[in-house]
């Protein structure tokens, strides 16, 4: 970022900051002093706490909602992207939602106009789910006066939007008929595209079901402060609701971060359970490990991570394992990477030998470093190895005395028949699409002898825990996935053609990161999952396709 921009970025916010510091002193002198002097601040890792929640599920939400409209951006940038725009939670109108899209755009291209319909969506939801929470406290809605009618006139409207589909088509015909709208319509066409896509009635459950968590967890900062400040007059969920309520009411009058209606509307609320002193201080500290915590946490991710998030993706995946190469092993602890090569070749050798294929000819397709191809060849098999990344195919050469083929998936540079097996060890949910999916599938076919067998190894996303993890935990701790890929699902049936699935092995419960000392321990339990009801549920499987005899 331009050292202008620098400049200009600092002095909005001490600008922004120097306004809340006034508004709290003017309407209370000595509130701020007594805040930071009396609070227990035992409780201040807690609230900061909260707030980390709040984010890390409207994160998750922002990602699950443009990957719903067909934008993939990876999970490192997306985070950088999210965290950087909080910087601006205190502009006027919410314009610094706008450097959202633009960033997108600038780091994978996506339409400007496609993704500010995920930016409008997050609004709604927000709206939508802090007026279910502001009516956890309906003494404190009518304390507060006019204010109370609020969150009512809200409710309504959103909440049936929500819930009618046709309401929503209807709203869009009445707009539609409005000259300014037919105006801007053409060049909307995209935004409104997009939020066809989110208004689906089980995506919007889902993001409107993350959103209530993630504000119910904000909200509940508000009960740690008061009793930080021993103040036990407001039940806990009194205190989300008044947190709902005042966030509302300064969120309605589109003022930079609702300063100043969020600080009375809150005050005002307070003023009926504790002193007006203590009132403002909760006031005033609650802001200070919320809002402000979120608006300097943006601020130095804006200006320290922006060059790592905004570089441009490459189009190709194999610039991003070549780059990887030198460390691609070093991903995954030796004891765990040990562990999976076990288990895979341990199934697919039986699967080999129940089919009387003792010393085989085989593709490794999407080979890396080597390691499957060098354990299958000791059990007798000729591996030749495949792989669009030169370096990766260097150590591959290095660890099984062979050259691999430079090549792709999608087509592979093999004649009709020329092997008795393949397989593909986490590899294809890195294919750009589905179709290059389907075009790899029947490239398998092609190659394969009739009667051969492809061993499709893949994570189980049908997990949901394990599925979080891969998405949006794992991309960040780690350099091989990115979170753009396209998992498949162990029933995907019409994705494998013209390979037919004969069996599938769900195996492996241990997650990447489990310690040596855990391994040992819980390798009998592991066993035990796999041969179990909950087998399903395994952190990976491996799909046995075979290429039907046409005779």
């Amino acid at each position: 970022m331009p050292d202008s921009r620098k400049g200009a970025l600092a002095l909005y916010l001490l600008f922004g900051a120097a306004l809340f510091w006034a508004l709290a002193s003017h309407f209370h002198p000595g509130s701020s002093w007594h805040a930071l002097t009396t609070f227990d601040h035992e409780y201040t890792a807690g609230v900061v706490g909260l707030v980390l929640i709040n984010l890390a599920i409207r994160f998750m939400r922002w990602q699950f909602l443009l990957r719903k409209i067909g934008v993939r951006v990876p999970t490192r940038a997306s985070l950088g992207i999210f965290l950087a725009t909080l910087s601006l939670i205190i502009t006027p109108l919410y314009i610094g939602e706008l450097l959202k899209p633009y960033l997108i755009k600038k780091r994978v291209g996506a339409q400007m106009r496609r993704t500010l319909a995920v930016v409008a969506m997050e609004r709604y939801l927000d709206a939508l789910a802090l007026v279910a929470l502001a009516l956890l406290d309906l003494d404190g809605l009518r304390r507060i006066g006019p204010w109370a009618a609020l969150p009512v006139a809200l409710a309504v409207p959103l909440v049936a939007a929500a819930l009618s589909p046709r309401l929503r088509v209807a709203i869009v015909r009445l707009f539609s008929r409005l000259r300014f709208f037919v105006s801007v319509a053409e060049p909307l066409r995209p935004s409104g595209e997009a939020l066809a896509a989110l208004n689906r009635g089980t995506t919007l459950l889902q993001a409107f079901a993350a959103s209530l968590v993630a504000w119910a967890a904000a909200a509940a900062s508000l009960a740690l402060v008061l009793h930080g400040f021993g103040v036990d007059a407001l039940s806990p969920l009194g205190a989300i609701g008044a947190f709902a309520s005042a966030t509302l009411a300064g969120a309605a009058t589109l003022l930079p971060g609702g300063i100043g209606p969020m600080e009375l509307t809150l005050a005002a609320r307070l003023n009926a359970v504790t002193t007006a002193e203590t009132a403002w201080s909760v006031v005033f500290l609650l802001r200070l490990l919320t809002l402000w915590f979120g608006v300097a946490l943006g601020a130095i991710v804006l200006l320290a991570g922006h060059r790592a998030w905004l570089r441009r993706e490459p189009d190709a995946p194999q610039a991003h394992f070549g780059d990887l190469a030198p460390v691609y092993d070093a991903q995954i602890a030796p004891h765990m990477r040990e562990h999976y090569l076990a288990k895979k070749v341990d199934r697919m050798q039986r699967v080999l030998a129940s089919r009387g294929i003792t010393a085989g000819r085989g593709a490794d397709i999407g080979c890396g470093t080597g390691w499957y191809a060098a354990a299958l060849e000791r059990n007798g098999h000729t591996i030749v190895g495949l792989d669009r990344e030169v370096r990766q195919l260097a150590q591959f050469a290095d660890r099984t005395g062979a050259p691999g083929v430079v090549g792709d998936a999608s087509a592979l540079p093999w004649a009709d028949g020329s092997f008795d097996f393949a397989y593909a060890i986490n590899i294809v949910h890195h294919l750009p699409s589905r179709d290059a999916q389907r075009a790899a599938f029947a490239e398998v076919a092609r190659v394969l002898r009739p009667g051969g067998v492809f061993f499709l190894h893949e994570i189980n996303v049908t997990n949901p825990l394990y599925r979080l993890y891969m998405v949006f935990l794992f991309p960040v701790l780690k350099d091989i996935d990115e979170g753009t890929e396209h998992w498949i699902a162990p029933d995907e049936d019409a994705l494998v053609r013209p390979l037919t699935r004969r069996a599938v092995d769900y195996f492996t419960f241990l997650p990447d990161f489990t310690p040596r000392f855990a391994l040992r321990a819980l390798a009998g339990i592991e066993r035990r999952l796999e041969r179990g009801r909950l087998r399903r549920g395994s952190a990976h499987y491996m799909m046995v396709l075979e290429k039907e005899d046409a005779r």
